[in-house]
């Protein structure tokens, strides 16, 4: 049987070592997304192979124009900083403003050998070769190697592995770069929506000028940059969740979620499993897993809102949450982390809850960090104009009008009393803006049952305007002037001049409509004169 030639042997063992090699390292390129976990990888694997005693990936650096180590093996990390050629100089500038390939047989030989990283080397059979990587025929970096030199070296070989590793490299570095510049894109576009949300919750859109609700601007300003547990406490319909939004979007999480819950939306069973998930055949109808509200808020903020609704064996879950930020989900036994921001709402008396035994007091204290209390429309009265501007604005724009209200619609406006709050009267402008034929939106164009506060016994036109003789224009102003007078009476300590500058009008306008309006005056005396 004849002998296989030595020569076909070594060159057969020579292409296997370079497949391997090329296998090895496009494996690594391509097992993960994180391309420099990946490069550092694959230069470890090829110093392995190869037998090699330091390794570099030169990139070029966009802002100085040089080509700096970025990756690297057998290198400190003074050396890498050290590292940095100008196109042209050296063997690296060489090759990346040439583009081929060097190879140094014996680096004590060449004087264009640097050395810029101050290593103390013996040059005595000490080669390197530099590579050029490439993206679109265009160099972005220079792959370089330092091998002791041997009878068995060959360069030829070496060359051809490194050339194919740099165009695997130049490959992955150019899916990097997409990669990246998508990261940036989307970065960018969530900076921009989270500047959006900012904007459309920041407490400025929540309108008003009221001392109740300037009351509730300041609370916000302070409670937003922390963690603190909010419970948000009003009638239905005065903005709580407008007022949760805005904490949220003012706050260190605002880029992450912000999750609503409706706690009296759901019966107790199904609510346990929206806010702490279940797992696959937790119960009837559990086909798969489900995460809850709590994992899907993780590090951002959740709203439970109408939290006095639910029951007590869910109120206990939801405690030991508060405390030990930790759950499981229904049917599971894992054991599962929350980072969640609580902010919860309610119209109910939990005082009276705590009393019947029907809302847990622990949870009550644990919930009840930082009260915030919403007024009633009521109670705001000076607001209603701002209110209804904002409204018809936005419903003229939705519906393509250009409808504007009339003095006795608006005074009517001030003076009804607004159970629904907020809600009731944007749905009322809504209403009267669809409806309304006319340009200027009168009181015959609100609904009755909203004009009269009752259900409505007659829809003619007659009886609605009788209705409102006796609302004039003139008592109005005269209920909100005296409002602000004694407002600022309060907040001076009953010291006219102070009230006087607050309110903007001279002491002697302040004398007269004190005795005007008949306001009694109460004196505080830690406030000075």
């Amino acid at each position: 049987m004849p002998k296989t030639p030595d020569g076909f042997v070594k060159q057969l063992n020579s292409k296997k070592k370079q497949l391997t090699v090329l296998y090895e390292v496009s494996k690594q390129l391509a097992s993960t997304i994180d391309f420099s976990a990946s490069i550092h990888s694959s230069l470890k694997l090829l110093a392995t192979y190869l037998d090699i005693q330091r390794i570099a990936l030169f990139v070029l650096e966009q802002e100085t124009k040089e080509f700096v180590i970025r990756y690297a093996y057998g290198f400190t990390q003074e050396e890498r900083q050290k590292g940095r050629y100008r196109l042209g100089e050296g063997i690296t500038g060489k090759v990346a403003k040439s583009g081929i390939p060097i190879v140094l047989p014996d680096v004590k030989d060449e004087p264009m050998f640097m050395n810029k990283t101050g290593k103390e080397i013996k040059k005595d059979s000490l080669s390197y070769i530099a590579v050029p990587v490439k993206i679109d025929k265009k160099v972005v970096g220079v792959l370089s190697v330092q091998r002791q030199l041997t009878d068995e070296s060959s360069f030829e070989e070496d060359v051809n592995i490194l050339s194919m590793t740099a165009t695997l490299i130049g490959q992955a570095m150019g899916l990097n770069s997409v990669i990246e510049k998508q990261r940036e894109d989307m970065e960018q576009e969530k900076s921009v929506l989270i500047r959006e949300l900012k904007s459309k919750y920041r407490p400025e859109n929540i309108i008003g000028i009221s001392p109740g609700i300037e009351e509730v601007f300041e609370i916000v300003d302070r409670v937003s940059p922390t963690r603190a547990t909010i419970l948000l406490r009003g009638e239905s319909g005065t903005g709580k969740e407008l007022v949760a939004r805005a904490i949220h979007f003012h706050s260190p999480r605002a880029g992450k979620p912000f999750v609503k819950m409706n706690c009296a939306a759901l019966p107790d069973n199904l609510l346990e499993s929206e806010l702490f998930g279940h797992e696959k055949g937790a119960f009837t109808g559990a086909f798969e897993a489900k995460k809850g509200r709590f994992e899907l808020a993780n590090e951002g903020t959740i709203f439970l809102d109408e939290i006095g609704e639910i029951s007590l064996s869910t109120q206990a879950k939801l405690l030991r949450v508060i405390q030990e930020k930790r759950f499981e989900r229904l049917g599971g036994t894992k054991t599962i982390e929350s980072d969640v921001r609580i902010i919860a709402a309610t119209n109910s008396d939990l005082e009276k809850g705590i009393k019947e035994r029907t809302f847990r007091e622990d949870l009550y204290y644990r919930l009840n960090v930082v009260p915030i209390f919403m007024p009633s429309l009521r109670n705001r009265k000076e607001d209603i104009p701002l209110l209804v501007e904002h409204f018809l604005r936005r419903f003229n724009k939705e519906h393509g009008k250009s409808l504007v209200l009339s003095e006795r619609a608006m005074e009517f406006m001030i003076k009804y009393n607004w159970p629904g709050n907020v809600r009731e009267l944007e749905n009322m402008v809504e209403r009267a803006v669809i409806m309304t034929k006319g340009s200027v939106i009168n009181i015959r164009d609100i609904p009755l049952p909203v004009v009269t506060g009752e259900p409505a016994k007659d829809e003619t036109i007659a009886p609605k305007q009788a209705i409102f003789e006796h609302y004039k224009l003139d008592s109005v102003v005269e209920d909100i002037e005296k409002s602000r007078i004694m407002d600022a009476l309060k907040k001076t300590g009953g010291v006219k001049a102070k009230a006087a500058r607050l309110l903007g009008i001279t002491q002697r306008q302040l004398g007269y409509k004190i005795q005007k309006y008949r306001i009694s005056i109460e004196v505080d005396a830690t406030v000075g004169s």
